[in-house]
């Protein structure tokens, strides 16, 4: 049974027939729009969402790192500090000093180097033993950023990575670095006085020197450390990972892989400008320590003017016991957290995760 239209408006719709027809297109067109339009705003909340979320584990992942590396750095602080006092024993001169035995003279000069040799080994130790762990970690964590969680537990490979520079430390780097640092001091201070009143702020300049040296010593004309790299303190020579291959030869080839990237990022530039301004914080701070305790002595001296501190000197012998006691502060979490928190070490750090985290 057809449907039957009054004549005027079938005649209507004849007439306006383009117009209902443009008028469905535009209403169509325009549905079409708005369904489009949801679906690309669905895509873009939801690779937004993705996005935020990456950047959340990205920053989280980044923070754990940090934690990691100190940590790692905190528990070998024991290590070091003995390590240190067994090859710059201060101790042993001193006994020397209070039974007699010895020439005096050669005993208090052998003193004197020897202090100044376990401070600045010390310090120089500590400091890059932190920032070597932290271009270990970062590498880890970049390469498995994508593939694991840096909550679990790390496995045989990274563990064995993570013990070369401990290893590597206590056999030979801290004995090794000790033996130059100990030929630069007999050069830098060898001939100052024991009596030569000294501030503070000479004992900062006086490590600050025996860090130039070290640091820069390919271009010493003296040749006294000549060959010496400070890598090798805490990082071992490539080849002389073969030994483990006889009883670990699954793993050889991944820490192979990790250790020379490691020494690559050590040898850079940017790795070198990190350690002088971490070395500059760590000297500020003995400085600090040392000004404190000088202005203690001052302080129970009445003819000490006490307006200014800072101009307050005491003779090099008596700076010799307070000097020699900063390793303990110096091998302690205080001192490391307080020269990680400068600014250059957590951008180095995030340039060394996002470079491995982009392989």
């Amino acid at each position: 049974m057809s449907i039957l239209y009054p004549n005027w408006l079938c005649r209507f719709i004849r007439r306006h027939k383009n117009k209902f027809v443009f008028a469905g297109v535009f209403v169509g067109s325009v549905y079409g729009v708005i369904k489009f339009a949801e679906y690309k705003i669905k895509n873009h909340l939801k690779d937004e969402q993705k996005r935020v979320a990456d950047e959340m584990k990205y920053q989280r992942n980044f923070e754990l790192v940090q934690e990691h590396s100190l940590s790692i750095s905190e528990a070998m602080l024991e290590n070091i500090y003995q390590k240190v006092k067994e090859v710059a024993n201060t101790e042993e001169i001193t006994e020397k000093l209070k039974s007699g035995s010895g020439d005096k003279m050669l005993l208090w000069n052998e003193l004197k180097i020897t202090v100044f040799c376990r401070i600045a080994t010390g310090m120089f130790t500590v400091t890059l033993v932190s920032l070597v762990h932290r271009v270990q970690m970062n590498q880890i964590a970049g390469l498995m950023f994508h593939s694991r969680d840096l909550d679990d537990s790390i496995d045989p490979r990274q563990q064995r990575f993570f013990s070369v520079t401990h290893d590597h430390l206590m056999n030979h780097g801290i004995h090794d670095l000790a033996v130059y640092i100990k030929e630069l001091v007999k050069d830098i201070v060898g001939t100052m006085p024991l009596q030569c009143l000294v501030k503070p702020s000479g004992i900062e300049n006086t490590i600050e020197s025996i860090y130039s040296r070290l640091t820069l010593n390919t271009h010493d004309p003296t040749g006294i450390v000549s060959g010496f790299k400070v890598v090798n303190v805490v990082f071992p020579e490539i080849t002389s990972f073969d030994d483990w291959a006889i009883v670990q030869p699954t793993i050889l080839d991944d820490i192979e892989s990790w250790s020379t990237r490691t020494v690559d990022v050590l040898d850079s530039p940017d790795f070198k400008e990190v350690l002088l301004q971490c070395v500059k914080r760590g000297v500020k701070i003995l400085g600090q320590e040392l000004n404190s305790a000088v202005n203690q002595i001052a302080a129970t001296k009445d003819e000490v003017d006490l307006t200014d501190f800072n101009e307050v000197s005491l003779p090099l012998a008596k700076l010799l016991p307070l000097i020699n006691g900063t390793l303990t502060s110096i091998c302690s979490s205080a001192f490391l957290h307080d020269f990680s928190s400068i600014p250059i070490i957590n951008k180095f750090s995030l340039n060394v995760y996002e470079s491995f985290l982009c392989d």
